[in-house]
C-alpha cells in the first residue's frame, strides 16, 4: 500500500479521461453542457482547513537546521571540533542492542 502525500493533488481514477476545461470551450462557442448545469463544489469542514494550513505550514519549513550546520562547519574550519570517538562507539552499541528488544 502506497499512501500519497496529503499536499498532491490526486490523479484522476479509473483511466476516465481527464475534465474537459468548459469555461475554453464556451469561449469558443462550443459546449455540450447546458449553461444552467450546477457545478460541483467542496466545503471543507474547520478542521479539515486546520490540516491544511499546517501542511502548508510544515512545506515552508526547511528539513535542515542551516544555522547548526554552518556553527558546525565554522568549528571544522577552526579546528575546534573534536570528535570523541569513545562515545560514538558507546551509542553504536547501546542503539544495536536496543534495536533487539
Amino acid at each position: 500500500m502506497k499512501i500519497e502525500d496529503p499536499r498532491e493533488p490526486l490523479p484522476p481514477s479509473g483511466g476516465s479521461p481527464a475534465p474537459k476545461d468548459h469555461d475554453a470551450e464556451k469561449a469558443a462557442g462550443r459546449s455540450d453542457a447546458p449553461a444552467d448545469k450546477p457545478t460541483a463544489s467542496v466545503h471543507l469542514s474547520p478542521h479539515a482547513r486546520e490540516y491544511q494550513r499546517a501542511c502548508q505550514a510544515l512545506a515552508a519549513v526547511g528539513d535542515i537546521d542551516e544555522d547548526k550546520v554552518q556553527a558546525i562547519k565554522d568549528r571544522i574550519n577552526s579546528g575546534h571540533y573534536r570528535i570523541d570517538a569513545d562515545q560514538i562507539a558507546e551509542k553504536m552499541i547501546r542503539e544495536t542492542l536496543s534495536d533487539g528488544d
